[in-house]
């Protein structure tokens, strides 16, 4: 852990003491269970869906929009939880989990990871797409088939987990358009969301935001949580980042604001 991330655990420990969620709609992005995975991983993280369920309803990802765009009003918190990248351990370790508890979760994939499933490319896009130093594997078409026909939702996350910001309008078409219709085929069924790579509006523009809400049905970034809407636009809603493997009190923290549309 650097210094940066110590004082930030040191602050946020002290913040969000006696945090509590907000009654509104909030859909966190995670990628992993922990970023080594361990024996203990499965245990881990079946206590972490038990602690959502103690405190949030897990709605899926369907709903969530549905009930925004509604402007429902809570009585209890509800959750919905995504997860980027296409881990492996999102089909051997969360999906045996999620479905015991009847949880339906969002996975936002790149087709490009899938395709190729050597050691050597896995390490190396994981290094220089995803930008993370991190030692895993990644789902394959098969496993996504599972996962899409028990009822998850699967989504686009770009073909090759492409910063968008300025790219040509080949390009965006290759990462936007092309990765849909890669999912669309290998799974049978309608890639109707799409989740921004690196979250924040550093690296996506309004060249990508139109692309993106002409071919979907919505899109999701990970600024601005505080507002349910990116920018007024009502086809881009905004997630929280989150781990797994971050203190609950961490993420009662992150949801405890009132949301805005």
């Amino acid at each position: 852990m650097n210094i940066r991330s110590f004082f930030r655990k040191i602050i946020l420990n002290l913040i969000s003491i006696n945090s509590k969620a907000s009654n509104n709609i909030h859909i966190l992005n995670g990628h992993f269970i922990q970023s080594n995975l361990n024996k203990n991983s499965k245990f881990f993280f079946e206590n972490f869906i038990n602690n959502l369920k103690n405190i949030f309803e897990i709605i899926d990802l369907k709903s969530a929009v549905q009930l925004i765009n509604d402007k429902h009003k809570c009585e209890k918190p509800k959750i919905s939880i995504t997860f980027d990248d296409g881990f492996e351990e999102c089909y051997s370790i969360m999906l045996p989990i999620l479905e015991k508890h009847n949880v339906k979760a969002t996975f936002f994939v790149n087709p490009m990871s899938i395709e190729n499933q050597t050691s050597s490319f896995t390490k190396s896009f994981i290094h220089n797409n995803l930008k993370v130093d991190l030692q895993k594997r990644i789902m394959n078409w098969d496993m996504l088939r599972e996962i899409n026909d028990l009822g998850h939702i699967i989504g686009s996350h770009t073909y090759s987990h492409a910063n968008l910001k300025g790219l040509s309008k080949s390009k965006l078409e290759y990462e936007i358009i092309d990765s849909k219709f890669r999912i669309e085929s290998e799974l049978n069924t309608n890639c109707d969301f799409f989740a921004f790579p690196f979250g924040n509006d550093n690296y996506f523009d309004a060249n990508s935001i139109e692309l993106v809400t002409k071919n979907y049905k919505f899109g999701f970034t990970s600024g601005l949580y505080n507002n349910f809407f990116y920018k007024n636009n009502k086809q881009i809603l905004s997630r929280r980042h989150f781990e797994c493997d971050i203190p609950l009190k961490h993420l009662l923290y992150f949801t405890s604001k009132k949301r805005k549309y």
